[in-house]
């Protein structure tokens, strides 16, 4: 999964700040949230070495306010300069193709982790700076290579049925600008895309290492508990990681493992993740409210593998007990997967 800063502070950092080229404009298919995309470049963003397949990274994501003071997320799409070369603007014929293809690979990634997909019908909206926010923010080139030397999160090409997938189609009018259709024998996309974790590349307060495991040699027949942690289960809202919306889940913690599920049937499981290595974070950073846990995990190159959960609706009055109740079962279990070495056969993160 995408790169991240070394823990060693004394490594070389090296921050460039990209050139904004357009504004994608759109909205979730499920929450209906509206979502900026500002396409960036750099030469120095790692590039691939096959022009038709472009490599795009997912970078910072921060919360802005559209004309109407409301509230909405933009997310950086980061590009070598090379992809963007002859495109005068994001409404090119080109750019318009870069800009389905950007959304499908997105919704690629989406489909694989359980979150919202973006709709394909978009818009190029008119930004005096090309760019919705305040400032572009410096990425880590360090990360960014990183990223590029492992497998991306989603791949595409034309002609390849194994890896391509077909345009998602949510409604008549499904065009570059939701006003005509999509041209014919236009209905694969193209490239790779990766989600980067820590795009800032900045240092990372080193978290509390685990208890160490108690040497079995000194004991006999003596097991990590003496009993396993109880199990628990309930209905959380579970925010999505590179798509800032929410959606209902029953989460469930049992030995050593937290999933996420459609309902408390736990037949339809969308996720598990171990605790081993994890906690629940206490930083007011990770949270923005009394209603939210965050489930992270010590290693930093491992953020995009943290789980924020919200209380459901239900559970709110006696939101104070109610948390700390999950807090406490979590740690116990977190405990637990750190001595017994709680590992997921073929972990699906974020699912």
């Amino acid at each position: 999964m995408g790169g991240c800063n070394s823990t060693n502070t004394t490594a070389k950092v090296e921050f460039v700040t990209p050139i904004p080229c357009w504004v994608i404009k759109t909205k979730t298919v499920e929450s209906n949230a509206k979502i900026f995309l500002n396409v960036v470049k750099h030469d120095q963003i790692p590039k691939s070495s096959d022009p038709m397949e472009p490599r795009i990274f997912i970078g910072h994501e921060k919360v802005e306010s559209d004309l109407k003071g409301v509230e909405c997320a933009t997310i950086d799409i980061l590009v070598h300069t090379s992809v963007t070369e002859g495109m005068e603007s994001g409404e090119h014929p080109k750019a318009l193709k870069l800009n389905r293809d950007i959304i499908n690979l997105m919704n690629a990634i989406g489909r694989k982790k359980d979150e919202d997909q973006l709709r394909i019908t978009f818009s190029v909206p008119k930004i005096l700076k090309c760019y919705k926010g305040d400032a572009v923010s410096p990425v880590n080139v360090t990360a960014l290579q990183a990223a590029m030397r492992e497998a991306p999160d989603a791949v595409a090409s034309d002609g390849d049925t194994s890896s391509s997938t077909d345009v998602t189609t949510t409604d008549a009018n499904s065009g570059a600008l939701g006003n005509t259709s999509l041209p014919a024998g236009d209905k694969k996309f193209r490239g790779s895309i990766t989600l980067v974790a820590n795009p800032g590349g900045l240092p990372n307060i080193p978290l509390p290492p685990p208890p160490p495991q108690e040497d079995s040699s000194s004991t006999t027949n003596k097991k990590p508990f003496a009993e396993v942690p109880a199990e628990r289960g309930d209905m959380f809202r579970k925010r999505g990681h590179w798509m800032p919306t929410m959606r209902m889940r029953y989460v469930h913690v049992k030995e050593g493992i937290i999933g996420w599920y459609t309902d408390a049937s736990l037949t339809d499981c969308k996720g598990k993740l171990s605790l081993a290595n994890c906690v629940v974070s206490t930083d007011e950073s990770d949270i923005n409210s009394e209603y939210q846990i965050y489930v992270k995990n010590r290693d930093a190159s491992k953020s995009k593998e943290d789980l924020l959960l919200e209380v459901a609706q239900d559970n709110m009055e006696q939101v104070s007990s109610y948390r700390k109740g999950w807090v406490d079962s979590i740690n116990e279990h977190i405990k637990y997967a750190d001595v017994a070495g709680v590992e997921v056969a073929n972990t699906l993160p974020l699912q």
